[in-house]
């Protein structure tokens, strides 16, 4: 039997790009929630941008999970870094919880 960890950070908005999660090779699962009082762009990757992001996550309670991909019978996610930007105001909170092997 494999033992998981959970992690839950708090996350401050930002109108400049902030890292969300770092690098964890051991991530088995990712999600977000976006109380802030603006939307979030995240990104799979470094350096979020209004012209460079993955998804959006709306205001107010919006929610997203890293999805999984399956690999020759494997299931994967993103492990890489992930980094968000919010596009408005820079109130609130905002909430990641990263699952690990």
């Amino acid at each position: 039997m494999t033992n998981l960890t959970s992690a839950v950070t708090q996350v401050a908005p930002s109108v400049t790009a902030v890292t969300l999660a770092a690098d964890n090779p051991s991530r088995i699962g990712w999600s977000f929630v976006n109380d802030g009082a603006s939307d979030c762009l995240i990104k799979f990757g470094t350096a979020a941008s209004s012209t460079s992001y993955t998804a959006r996550v709306p205001s107010g309670g919006g929610f997203y999970e890293v999805p999984s991909y399956s690999v020759r019978g494997v299931r994967v996610v993103w492990n890489g870094i992930i980094t968000g930007i919010w596009v408005g105001a820079v109130t609130g909170t905002s909430m990641a919880t990263e699952v690990s092997l």
